[in-house]
């Protein structure tokens, strides 16, 4: 079978995310999958997305076809590794035709939201038990300070994440 770069950017959506985390590597989500819930939620949480932001959350995990994921762990504890990875992936990647795009602060910023967040309700939906865990309750206290710093928290956000709505005022625990 010919795998034409056309065909190579939709088999990358298929790529099933969690391979190293046996907590959810069963599910089954893909990557097409995780990016249909990030762009519902941007929907939601963004008045007016530009159009490079929708194109990168749709390209944002692409290269793992090419170049696989490291896990969270190993992406926290050696940072130059994983950005070095990242990089040589999305290298492999675009000399198969497919360009990600390169993001400003402000639409990096909102692309770890959603992302973040999916993750954070994915884990609510399928793993309950596992999104009750101390890492997890830090993540969504992070998702809500992302939020406030984009200007779309609101106290539905709060209490889909299962957390109590700030009050204005209140340390937000931008340590999380």
């Amino acid at each position: 079978m010919i795998k034409t770069d056309l065909y190579k950017t939709y088999l990358a959506g298929q790529v099933t995310r969690y391979h190293s985390n046996p907590e959810f590597n069963k599910l089954g989500q893909t990557n097409a999958d995780h990016t249909a819930g990030m762009l519902s939620l941007l929907y939601k949480l963004h008045d007016d997305p530009p159009n490079v932001l929708v194109k990168a959350i749709v390209y944002h995990d692409s290269p793992e076809f090419w170049g696989g994921d490291l896990s969270y762990s190993f992406k926290q504890a050696h940072p130059e590794l994983a950005e070095r990875h990242e990089a040589v992936s999305k290298e492999m990647a675009y000399k198969d035709g497919l360009k990600v795009p390169t993001l400003i602060f402000a639409n990096k910023n909102w692309l770890e939201l959603v992302d973040r967040l999916e993750s954070c309700l994915y884990a609510k939906t399928y793993r309950p038990d596992v999104f009750q865990e101390e890492d997890w309750l830090k993540l969504r206290h992070r998702c809500l300070v992302m939020a406030m710093d984009l200007g779309c928290y609101s106290d539905e956000l709060a209490l889909t994440l299962g957390l109590e709505p700030y009050e204005r005022g209140r340390d937000l625990g931008r340590g999380h």
